[in-house]
């Protein structure tokens, strides 16, 4: 039916001798030239995200929207459209089966933006957690997610708000955790640092992360909110942060003891909880997370 539709627009578009824009792509032109919006899917932070048909590809999409509606310098809206282009581009070159492919940035000419992926069919990983099933293969969702990440991070991305509600268990490949929503960081980071809104998430953000909102962190940040993630689906609760640096060791060694009643083994709990270390230099890569995870527990 939604075929049928697309193929319909492409006839309407023909007869009103507009064809050229809908199937060349954007180029910073009209998205509604290009994709066929069908229902919102989730909202939050700087925007909202659609389900959407490609014209052009004949695919499912993910349309986030990001609303730059305060951005009025023209130079600084050039900035942001910059330093998301050039994320994006970087994004567009990521080929996991673990990271939703980003198919481009697309401008409006009201300023705002929107980055288009590939629509995963799944639940998150939120709404699967509350059945208390996936504590049983907590290392295989874990390790597949390190893994992802690992493959940003050697791209030179951030993702900047793992969590739950950003993992999606894909229905086409038996319940494989897919990543998403990373590909408007660049834009997200500019006007973070314009306006001082947060575009992650604090539950999961890292001690380094709340603390340089107007600067970029790294891929560390990204390993403390793996951690967590992984501590809320094994225990399932998150750690308490630690009221201060100094009372990181002690905090290790509570997580330590709270993973291994849970059943994890000593190995796999020291290395969660080095990861949600309040030192970013002392947390493990996600590449040496997603290794230790993928050997047998002992």
């Amino acid at each position: 039916q939604l075929q049928r539709e697309a193929d319909a627009l492409r006839e309407s578009l023909v007869l009103r001798d507009e064809t050229a824009r809908a199937l060349s792509g954007l180029a910073k032109g009209r998205v509604d030239s290009r994709f066929v919006r069908s229902v919102l899917v989730g909202e939050g932070g700087f925007g909202r995200v659609i389900r959407a048909f490609d014209l052009e590809t004949g695919e499912e999409v993910a349309l986030k929207h990001i609303s730059l509606s305060k951005v009025t310098d023209s130079v600084l809206r050039q900035r942001m459209f910059d330093s998301g282009e050039r994320e994006a581009d970087a994004a567009k070159s990521i080929v996991h089966n673990g990271v939703a492919r980003v198919i481009g940035l697309f401008f409006e000419p009201d300023g705002d933006v929107f980055i288009a992926s590939r629509f995963v069919r799944g639940r998150t990983l939120r709404r699967a957690m509350s059945d208390g099933l996936l504590r049983l293969e907590w290392d295989f969702l874990v390790g597949q997610i390190a893994d992802a990440l690992a493959e940003l991070h050697k791209c030179g991305i951030v993702h900047g708000d793992v969590k739950p509600e950003n993992v999606i268990l894909n229905d086409d490949a038996e319940g494989r955790p897919v990543l998403v929503d990373f590909g408007s960081a660049g834009v997200e980071k500019s006007a973070r640092r314009r306006f001082g809104v947060a575009a992650f998430t604090p539950a999961y953000a890292a001690p380094e992360q709340k603390r340089t909102m107007f600067r970029s962190v790294g891929p560390p940040a990204d390993v403390f909110a793996l951690a967590t993630l992984a501590l809320e689906l094994i225990s399932g609760r998150r750690p308490t942060p630690a009221p201060a640096y100094s009372m990181g060791f002690l905090r290790r060694a509570a997580i330590l003891r709270e993973l291994k009643e849970h059943g994890a083994d000593e190995d796999r709990a020291s290395l969660l909880a080095a990861s949600v270390s309040p030192w970013p230099a002392l947390r493990p890569t996600a590449a040496e997370i997603a290794r230790a995870l993928s050997k047998p527990p002992g």
